[in-house]
């Protein structure tokens, strides 16, 4: 189980949290939510990168490498305060930034840790829309890092001729035209050029297609590799061939090789998956990125959300999961089946929501019978909206005698 510890950083006033399969942060604009998903990222990549041999931790450890270099991939460099503490603890290092310093350290072993799995890692920025309005966006310089890398997988997706390019959305799918380099949405009866489409659309498509298309590529050797990196495997593989070693050795190191360069795990980091959409189209939205989340075991899934369908879709989710877990007879799989889109299904265990308050603080919602409580600042705001209309109500009762 991955841990991460935060005091004095950004907007977070303190928090100490379980990073599981599905980890939600929900609160206000400007709570911390994106604050805590980008030091997940962060620190995930930089657990990734030394455990490859790509840089060595010095490259992290030296005077302002990590806050000013590292963390400014997100824009986190500002968020640093003299008192600030971080503290991440991987399946493979733990890194401490406490007093300006960063220390890196091999997590201790205990008994039911998993082998360290490489990830893919993608943060899904909510400025995504950008990529779909200006066509040309490619050709923007200074595009922030996060939407920079987004981009290249994106135009991957859009070119590829292996993953589903239908939308969860009034029957609407995405053509790619590779001669003029243009994207449309595509309708039963018409279509439209990408940048002419909805909003809701244009926030959707490339969450949708940068998804399926980088959860297919789990377990792709090499599928993944800069031109830097292929170089590096190749010199390494020389090394391995034109050495001294035994046969059976040399098998075993070849294959921890192929292991080293090979990507075993999905993580998908998504910012407010609900973007302009409707409360129907946000489950089925859900459920797409849900299902990504089943397709390879060890994949994760981090959100930010201040959408109360989104959290309430998650617990129908965790329900969903439940009632299957018991279900015996074919009749009632099928309704239950019927009542929720494909895939909106994930065990309770897997789950964790947090939520932020105004002071910074972080607090996990409770689990009632499994399933996420329903007792969420969002669904406050739901509620707050219920009591004054009936307040009203009750003063124009009054009114009238």
């Amino acid at each position: 189980m991955k841990n991460l510890v935060v005091k004095n950083f950004g907007p977070i006033t303190e928090c100490e949290l379980n990073v599981l399969p599905l980890t939600v942060f929900c609160g206000k604009q400007g709570s911390g939510k994106s604050t805590l998903a980008k030091l997940i990222s962060t620190f995930t990549w930089m657990e990734k990168t030394l455990y490859r041999g790509y840089v060595k931790e010095s490259e992290f450890t030296r005077k302002g490498a990590f806050a000013k270099k590292h963390c400014g991939y997100h824009y986190l460099t500002s968020y640093f305060k003299a008192d600030s503490y971080l503290h991440y603890s991987g399946n493979e290092y733990t890194f401490t930034y406490r007093k300006g310093a960063l220390n890196i350290s091999k997590t201790k072993w205990v008994s039911n840790r998993k082998e360290y799995q490489i990830p893919k890692i993608m943060y899904i920025p909510a400025e995504r829309n950008l990529l779909t309005v200006i066509e040309e966006a490619k050709n923007i310089r200074k595009l922030p890092a996060s939407l920079r890398d987004m981009q290249v997988e994106y135009r991957s997706a859009l070119k590829s001729n292996t993953i589903d390019k239908h939308l969860p959305i009034n029957g609407f799918s995405v053509e790619y035209m590779k001669l003029n380099d243009t994207t449309w949405i595509t309708g039963q009866n018409h279509k439209v050029r990408m940048h002419e489409a909805a909003s809701g659309l244009q926030s959707a498509a490339p969450l949708v297609l940068t998804t399926r298309y980088l959860a297919a590529k789990v377990g792709d050797l090499s599928s993944e590799l800069s031109a830097d990196e292929i170089q590096r495997r190749n010199e390494e593989l020389d090394s391995i061939m034109n050495s001294d070693l035994s046969g059976s050795t040399k098998v075993e190191a070849l294959r921890a090789l192929d292991r080293k360069y090979t990507v075993d795990t999905f993580v998908n980091i998504v910012e407010e998956p609900e973007q302009n959409l409707h409360p129907s189209a946000q489950k089925d939205i859900l459920a797409i990125l849900l299902m990504s989340l089943s397709q390879t075991e060890g994949n994760e899934l981090i959100i930010t959300t201040h959408s109360p369908y989104i959290i309430n879709d998650i617990s129908i989710a965790a329900k969903f999961n439940q009632v299957e877990q018991i279900i015996n007879n074919g009749d009632d799989l099928l309704e239950l089946n019927k009542l929720v889109p494909t895939g909106l299904n994930v065990p309770s265990k897997d789950i964790a929501i947090y939520e932020i308050n105004d002071e910074g603080m972080v607090q996990e919602l409770p689990l009632y019978n499994g399933i996420p409580s329903d007792e969420n600042v969002l669904n406050s705001y739901l509620q707050e909206s219920n009591d004054i209309f009936a307040q009203m109500m009750e003063i124009e009762d009054n009114a009238r005698g």
